[in-house]
């Protein structure tokens, strides 16, 4: 037996986390100097268990990157990377307006937008860890 979804209305006070988190990610990557991101430890699960980049591997130094104006070095890390942060706005734009009016986020971004980022990055980081995994890709990570 399926579980059925809530069909409660998101509360004011349920919005705050989302638009914190989505808010912080942005700010950090255009506040964190990009030298920075060259060093340091490598902090993602899937690449420390298997050796095998995941599909956002890159995608934090992407970002910084690319708030820093350096976009040829963003695209090189992650070529998702870029089109994440376009679906990452445009979520918190709409978040922030569902917390100030009470507007819900539209149709176009919960259900066409949102999965069709969510299968471009699924397809990218598959064939990427396929091809790292067989040696015709290396991971510059």
């Amino acid at each position: 037996m399926a579980l059925a979804a809530s069909r409660r209305p998101v509360t004011r006070r349920g919005l705050l986390l989302p638009i914190a988190g989505i808010g912080a990610a942005l700010l950090a990557a255009a506040v964190v100097p990009v030298s920075t991101m060259s060093s340091g430890p490598t902090t993602c699960p899937m690449l420390l268990l298997t050796g095998l980049p995941c599909p956002l591997c890159g995608a934090t130094r992407s970002w910084t990157m690319l708030l820093h104006g350096n976009a040829a070095d963003a695209m090189r890390l992650n070529p998702t990377a870029p089109l994440v942060m376009l679906l990452a706005i445009v979520v918190e734009v709409f978040l922030v307006r569902q917390f100030v009016t009470g507007a819900r986020l539209p149709r176009w971004v919960s259900r066409g937008l949102f999965p069709a980022v969510v299968a471009v990055v699924a397809v990218y980081g598959i064939t990427r860890a396929v091809l790292v995994g067989t040696g015709a890709w290396v991971w510059p990570g």
